[in-house]
């Protein structure tokens, strides 16, 4: 026996202004608000022992939200080429204005090719985070072994302070941006990050060392001082011209990061100048679950965090 399921373009579109939980109360636990438009143009033909044929599924102005996430100005066009197999045409897009999950990103901007089960294409993927953007080249992602392939982004406008800060803490305050580039390989199943990042302009960079006094510079040589207090002094309120960071993951997720700058304390030695160099260490790993748990998340998300990494 067959069955044919034909969708009429722009007569088949299901408006959604509802709140999820009350249509589906035993599938959702918490309440989820959308709104928007879903529409489905194509075919679908049963043969006897599975479905064949192509869709186009488009979204235009969703909004959603939860207890923990939420979607603003949200789109798509996925293009399902083929059932079963779920390939779909090389021009699938998917866009937002906001997407919160803990973390918030915008201007989310994406287009994408599912090859097959396991291997999803990127022709691009474009989005801004704590005030970068980041934009990417072509790469692929395998979703069974959870890993991206060929994966490299350009970096613009991230604030050196978001830097210094991971290294740091609250101890320091900069300004000035960054640009660069991050890459991913990988180490069996654990990804490598690596990259560059320079200073776009001249900027500050202020350490304050805990628990210490304010400096007194008309009372400071550099004769009376040894090294780590001579860089603590450069750094009080050093001015920069040029700087550099280069930076590489292991796989125990230990990131290294070289600073390089140039520059000087207008008030100290004169204005004497200084290339400055400076190695900050941090875990990456530990540090995105310190970020991530300090969010309000479900207590399985929560749980997952708190074990990654684990053997």
């Amino acid at each position: 026996s067959q069955i044919k399921i034909t969708f009429g373009k722009g007569k088949n579109s299901l408006q959604l202004n509802n709140n999820l939980s009350d249509l589906a109360p035993g599938l959702l636990k918490n309440s989820v608000e959308a709104a928007g438009t879903i529409s489905l143009s194509g075919a679908l033909e049963y043969g006897g022992e599975f479905w064949r044929g192509a869709l186009l599924m488009s979204g235009t102005d969703i909004q959603f939200k939860s207890k923990f996430a939420e979607a603003k100005s949200l789109s798509f066009d996925y293009s399902l080429r083929r059932y079963p197999g779920f390939t779909s045409g090389s021009k699938s897009r998917f866009a937002a204005n906001e997407l919160s999950y803990g973390p918030k990103i915008t201007n989310v901007s994406t287009t994408f090719q599912v090859k097959n089960l396991s291997e999803i294409g990127f022709q691009k993927l474009d989005f801004k985070y704590e005030g970068a953007e980041i934009t990417t080249l072509p790469f692929s992602l395998d979703t069974l072994k959870k890993k991206t392939l060929g994966f490299h982004a350009d970096i613009t406008n991230l604030p050196l302070q978001s830097i210094l800060k991971m290294g740091l803490g609250d101890s320091v305050t900069a300004t000035g941006k960054l640009s660069g580039d991050l890459n991913i390989e990988y180490i069996a199943d654990t990804p490598i990050f690596k990259g560059h990042l320079k200073a776009q302009s001249e900027g500050n960079i202020q350490y304050r060392k805990p628990g210490a006094a304010p400096k007194n510079f008309s009372q400071i040589t550099a004769a009376s001082m040894n090294p780590m207090e001579i860089l603590e002094s450069y750094l009080y309120d050093f001015h920069y011209k040029v700087l550099d960071l280069d930076y590489l993951s292991d796989k125990n997720f230990d990131m290294d990061m070289k600073l390089t700058a140039l520059g000087n304390n207008p008030v100290y030695l004169d204005g004497q100048k200084l290339k400055l160099n400076v190695n900050l260490d941090q875990n990456l790993l530990a540090a995105f679950k310190a970020m991530m748990l300090t969010y309000d998340l479900p207590g399985r998300i929560q749980n997952k965090i708190e074990k990654m990494g684990e053997k």
